[in-house]
């Protein structure tokens, strides 16, 4: 478990749920785009939906919003049910992937044309505008247009008009999808450290990996309209629930067989891609003979020109390519039979010479707690 994931268990702990979502659907004509999905946010955190496109992600923040109308279900805000809530009703602020901003205002005008639209006293405006240009360090931009600024720049500009509103909930759609990798990697761990700031609840949603290990505290994982997995990143990452949710977050090798041998604390697993078997450490409750899937993460492979002892958790394989990262370099390992298998290992060592090289016979070995047993 993380840092940040540890402070947000213990926040949890201490809180009711903020939204609850109970068997919430949603169908255009046949196709069913969210299907009776239930979820609960606690306040402060930051959750986020992550899956593909179509996977349903964006049709379940826009019901959030009030922007489409569930077919059926539930959706609770601060224990108030939303059904016939319109939007501009709901204590929710979205911020879009273009960020929407007004081409002929200045920074503070837009930043203030949601307090104006409400009514709020003039100076009272001008204090809250200042207040959260400061927050996102826009305080020095207050006089430009949004088309003299830089991509994180307008970004920061369509946060601070959602939060000068002081909004009980954030819908982000997409929110870094307009920024370059680098200026995103930077934005996404300033933004957390603006959300906690101030206590805001947010859920985002994200086809970004990355982007949702970075920033929430939670994920869910959606495909087709269903949420497949639930859990802090570490615990999505590490303890994956089925095949989709290993494949879709980062990268993994699946490696199918059967159950040979059931222990107390391990499993034997025969495959059909190698001569030696798998031994997993920890797994479900299986029985002899039953079809599973063994998933083992690329970074722990070890990689190496020495045959590991004993007949199990170990292939060999000959280096079909390798990936050069700077920091790491990826394998990409063809046994015998045919299958491929992935693993990276870190380039402790300077020289070329000393790693492993193309058309070269390896071994791919690791630890029996490395391998994760799938059933679905």
């Amino acid at each position: 478990m993380t840092r940040k994931e540890e402070k947000s268990e213990k926040k949890a702990a201490n809180r009711k749920p903020y939204v609850e979502i109970r068997k919430l659907t949603k169908k255009f004509d046949t196709i069913v785009a969210v299907d009776e999905v239930n979820l609960t946010v606690h306040k402060g955190e930051i959750f986020a939906l992550l899956g593909s496109s179509g996977c349903g992600k964006s049709t379940l923040l826009r019901m959030l919003a009030g922007l489409e109308t569930p077919t059926s279900g539930h959706i609770f805000i601060d224990d108030k049910e939303m059904s016939g809530i319109p939007p501009f009703k709901r204590p929710v602020n979205m911020m879009f992937q273009s960020y929407a901003l007004f081409p002929h205002m200045t920074v503070e005008q837009n930043v203030a044309f949601g307090l104006k639209q409400d009514k709020v006293p003039k100076d009272q405006i001008r204090d809250r505008v200042m207040e959260v240009l400061k927050l996102v360090e826009m305080g020095t931009y207050a006089r430009r247009k949004s088309h003299q600024l830089s991509g994180g720049q307008m970004q920061r500009v369509a946060l601070a008009r959602i939060l000068v509103k002081s909004p009980k909930l954030l819908l982000l759609d997409e929110p870094m999808a307009a920024l370059d990798k680098k200026l995103r990697t930077q934005m996404q761990i300033e933004l957390v450290d603006i959300l906690e700031k101030v206590e805001a609840t947010c859920i985002m949603v994200t086809h970004d990996q990355e982007e949702a290990m970075t920033m929430a505290s939670r994920i869910a994982v959606m495909d087709d309209g269903h949420i497949m997995q639930i859990g802090p990143p570490s615990e999505v990452y590490e303890y994956p629930n089925c095949r989709f949710s290993a494949e879709f977050i980062g990268s993994v090798n699946l490696i199918d067989g059967n159950v040979k041998e059931v222990n107390k604390d391990h499993i034997i697993v025969e495959t059909d891609v190698h001569e030696n078997n798998v031994q997993v450490a920890h797994g479900l409750d299986c029985s002899i003979g039953m079809n599973v899937s063994v998933a083992i993460r690329p970074e722990k492979i070890l990689v190496s020109k020495v045959k590991p002892e004993g007949n199990l958790n170990w292939f060999k394989g000959e280096v079909e390519d390798i990936v050069y990262l700077g920091g790491s370099s990826t394998y990409y390992v063809r046994l015998p039979s045919g299958k491929k298998i992935i693993a990276m290992q870190a380039n402790l060592k300077r020289t070329i010479h000393e790693r492993p090289t193309w058309e070269e016979q390896i071994y791919l070995s690791w630890l029996p707690h490395s391998g994760v047993i799938l059933t679905s």
